[in-house]
Parts: C-alpha cells; sequence; structure tokens
C-alpha cells in the first residue's frame, strides 16, 4: 500500500567543522536541506504493476490454503463418518456373535453339539467385542480432530450422512 504513493520527503541538517578556527577553515558551517525522490512515470507505473502481482498472488495462497483447510476438513468427517459405520457393522456382528454363542450354549446342553462348538461361538464373540471396543476407542481421535481443524469448542455427538451419496465439501468457485 506504501509503495504505491510518492515516497516520503527527506529532511536533513550537516554540520561541519563546529567550533573550527574562522582563519584557518572559514569556520563552522550548516546546511540544512529538503528533499523528494521524484520517479518517473515508468517507474511508477512498474512498481503500481508489481504491488497488483503481490496482491494477486496473496489471493491465490489464500484461495489455496482455504481449499487445504476444507479439504483436510473433508477427510476427517469421512474417517469418523467410515468409524462410526464400522462400529455399526461390528455392533450388529457382535450381537450376532452373542446370540450365536446362546444358541450354541443351549445345543450343546442338549447334548447335540460338542462343547468345543460352544468355545468356539464364545471366542468369536469375545473377537467381535474386542474388536468393536477398539474402535469405539477412536472416536475421542477423530472428534478432537474435527474440532482443532474447525477451531471451536463446540461438541458434537456424530457424524451423518449417507456415503453412497456423498459429495465433496468443498468448491473452489464459491471461493
Amino acid at each position: 500500500m506504501q509503495s504505491s504513493l510518492l515516497s516520503n520527503p527527506e529532511f536533513s541538517i550537516l554540520a561541519e567543522n563546529l567550533g573550527g578556527d574562522k582563519d584557518v577553515t572559514g569556520g563552522s558551517q550548516l546546511t540544512i536541506s529538503l528533499s523528494q525522490k521524484i520517479e518517473l512515470q515508468d517507474k511508477f507505473n512498474a512498481k503500481l504493476n508489481v504491488i497488483d502481482i503481490e496482491n494477486d498472488i496473496n489471493d491465490d495462497l489464500y484461495k489455496i490454503k482455504v481449499s487445504e483447510v476444507l479439504n483436510e476438513l473433508e477427510v476427517a468427517f469421512l474417517e469418523l463418518f467410515f468409524l462410526q459405520e464400522k462400529i455399526n457393522l461390528y455392533t450388529y456382528f457382535t450381537e450376532l456373535a452373542d446370540l450365536t454363542y446362546k444358541t450354541t450354549s443351549e445345543i450343546v446342553k442338549v447334548g447335540k453339539k460338542s462343547p468345543i462348538e460352544e468355545t468356539k461361538a464364545k471366542i468369536n464373540y469375545l473377537e467381535n467385542f474386542k474388536k468393536l471396543d477398539s474402535l469405539k476407542s477412536q472416536i475421542p481421535f477423530y472428534k478432537e480432530k474435527i474440532v482443532l481443524i474447525i477451531g471451536t469448542k463446540k461438541e458434537f455427538s456424530k457424524v451423518n450422512g449417507d456415503y453412497l451419496s456423498l459429495k465433496t465439501i468443498l468448491n473452489i468457485n464459491k471461493l
């Protein structure tokens, strides 16, 4: 902004031979000057062009940074969304494994299956339960990641959407 204006005037005072001998050197001298650089029109126009180019570059850099932040936010939302979908699946698998274990237990009590089948069903249930617990423990990390990108302390419970119809959040033309 400042470079598009004319340069500031300069004021200077120069004192020479203070306290010198008047007969030998002619005494002390004091020079006061006021000056201002005068630029030719071509140089001034070139400075204005540089300023315009710098402003365009800064605008482009800003748009790039905004798109990077929005892209990072989109990825974080999708990570949390798909984690929630995995949790839903493993909740279903765990419930199914629990039902299978209970059913197998009843069949073993009646004597129609070997006790090893009950053990296998219990192991399957515990593996699904462990995986479900592991997935649930990741939720705070992804929520915190979103909160850090957004820059707010607002809490949210979950991310909603239909992943088959998800479209990109970022539209560079709207920047």
